[in-house]
């Protein structure tokens, strides 16, 4: 049975607002609100180099200890899950810190993350491998 990884949902919760009937407007509100985080474990993408040039670049597989490698360990090689209603067995571990890739606009980056995933994302897809598209001239 799965549960909330997030506080509970209560009319007097400032950070938790009361949910909004399922309408078109509540819907558009959701898309434009829903924070969704994209993880994986290899692969290819597009980025700005530090001089502002588009560039391919690869990524190395995930390494033991960052949450991609971990969520690799998932049994599907594509998957998404909504971080707010996860299974209690794993809402202790999306609590804790974990070290991300941190794949921008522009790569590469000088540190490696170490976020909550319960905090900054409410949905997170999770990919074995990548294909950076290919870049028009």
């Amino acid at each position: 049975m799965a549960r909330s990884c997030s506080p509970p949902t209560t009319p007097t919760s400032p950070s938790r607002p009361t949910p909004l009937p399922a309408t078109p407007a509540s819907r558009a509100f959701l898309r434009e609100r829903l924070g969704a985080g994209l993880t994986f474990k290899q692969g290819s993408f597009n980025a700005f180099n530090h001089d502002g040039v588009p560039e391919r670049f690869t990524a190395v597989p995930a390494a033991p200890g960052t949450a991609e490698h971990t969520l690799d360990k998932v049994r599907y090689r594509a998957y998404v899950v909504d971080l707010r209603n996860a299974p209690t067995a794993a809402c202790t571990w999306l609590a804790e810190p974990h070290t991300i890739k941190n794949i921008g606009a522009t790569y590469p980056v000088a540190d490696a993350p170490r976020i909550r995933l319960t905090q900054t994302h409410d949905v997170l897809i999770h990919l074995q491998q990548v294909q950076a598209a290919h870049m028009l001239n």
